[in-house]
């Protein structure tokens, strides 16, 4: 993957700019995690452009502080997949007992700190599946994971689950932080709107984007106009309700920029069938959204900027673009810049965009001695809102 690009770029003599529209909310959210480490080892020299992904509004992220010998009560609900993934994480020095139960009055199962209850030791709790993950592992910094997975029962259509985190170890803070590794179910407790960033949007050194609307009517194939409601004339120019938020759980700033990532025309391949209504009027894109559609705007930013200064760094194309973005009200209204939300603002490539201007309606030409020629020029009304 990257390494091909990488390597194709070094044979023909160019630079590379990595785009990845692709995210997991697997491992500790700091920069240590494998791919993390892999990824942030790229961007320290070669610009990598990273999606902050699309679960803002499924509860993908569960938060607390514990005090000592206390706990904490999570709630999930699966209705989807038959097995669900939370990937709990603590700073070095706390460690917790793992209940989990699915009903408050009813039976539970627990693992102590330091064992691991799966695979030949997994966990049965009413006709379901239960295996946890709870000895130290290898962070850099001693932080402790607990990951569980929670297999359904054949013939059960949903569950309620209930996981409990009783702090033993009280050498930290007692924070601690989850995250909903599998689609199906969502935390329905002590949800944290914050840090729903995915990995490797949480990587050093890369430029982690994020999704606005810049679109809500488009005319599609069938030759009718159509409306995305998730994107209504009020929200235009808003962050996309689906996009991540910062920040990394070990405080960096996160995403950097955003870009338009609503109803963003790409390539339809032909091995998609693609519904009327979301299929561009050429027949050959597709009107989709996500901050995957972002990203890609981004890198293509990076890339003219490598292109017009070949020497420039990664770490310094990446401060370019959050000293170019632009804020305005929309923007603002997440707080100042750099915030959780927009980052430092929306993409302003090359240090345009404030206003798009009108070309004028002719041009005439003339020889100028001691005169001069006015040309006239417009600015787009509502061009710097969006």
């Amino acid at each position: 993957g990257i390494q091909f690009i990488l390597q194709k770029a070094a044979a023909a003599g160019k630079r590379a700019v990595v785009n990845l529209s692709l995210g997991s909310q697997y491992g500790p959210h700091d920069g240590t995690g494998a791919l993390d480490v892999a990824v942030g080892n790229v961007a320290a020299s070669t610009p990598v452009v990273v999606a902050m992904g699309n679960e803002q509004a499924n509860g993908v992220h569960a938060s607390t502080a514990v005090v000592a010998s206390g706990s904490a009560l999570f709630t999930l609900t699966q209705t989807a997949q038959t097995l669900v993934e939370l990937d709990f994480w603590v700073p070095s020095g706390d460690f917790y007992t793992v209940t989990v139960a699915t009903s408050a009055t009813g039976s539970s199962v627990q693992c102590l700190p330091g064992s691991d209850c799966a695979g030949a030791s997994a966990l049965s709790l009413a006709g379901n599946t239960v295996e946890i993950y709870n000895t130290a592992g290898s962070h850099p910094s001693g932080d402790r994971e607990m990951l569980i997975d929670l297999s359904r029962g054949a013939g059960l259509t949903s569950t309620v689950w209930r996981v409990t985190l009783t702090r033993g170890g009280n050498g930290a803070t007692g924070r601690i932080d989850g995250w909903m590794v599998t689609s199906g179910a969502s935390f329905t407790s002590l949800t944290d709107s914050s840090g729903t960033l995915s990995s490797p949007a949480t990587a050093n050194g890369v430029v982690a984007v994020g999704s606005y609307c810049s679109k809500r009517t488009w005319t599609a194939n069938d030759n009718l106009t159509y409306n995305d409601s998730a994107c209504t004339a009020g929200l235009l120019g808003d962050a996309s309700a689906f996009s991540n938020h910062g920040p990394t759980r070990d405080g960096r700033q996160k995403p950097d920029v955003s870009a338009p990532g609503q109803r963003v025309a790409s390539a339809l391949s032909a091995n998609i069938s693609e519904g009327a209504a979301t299929t561009a009027k050429d027949g050959r894109h597709r009107l989709i959204n996500g901050s995957s559609m972002a990203t890609p705007v981004v890198a293509g930013a990076l890339v003219r900027s490598l292109q017009a200064s070949p020497s420039l760094t990664a770490a310094a194309a990446r401060t370019a673009l959050q000293n170019q973005a632009r804020s305005d009200a929309m923007v603002a209204a997440h707080g100042a810049v750099p915030n959780f939300v927009f980052g430092y603002g929306k993409l302003n490539i090359l240090g345009c965009g404030d206003n798009i201007l009108s070309a004028p309606a002719a041009a005439v030409p003339a020889v100028l001695g001691t005169s001069s020629i006015s040309w006239p020029w417009a600015a787009l009304s509502g061009a710097a809102s969006y």
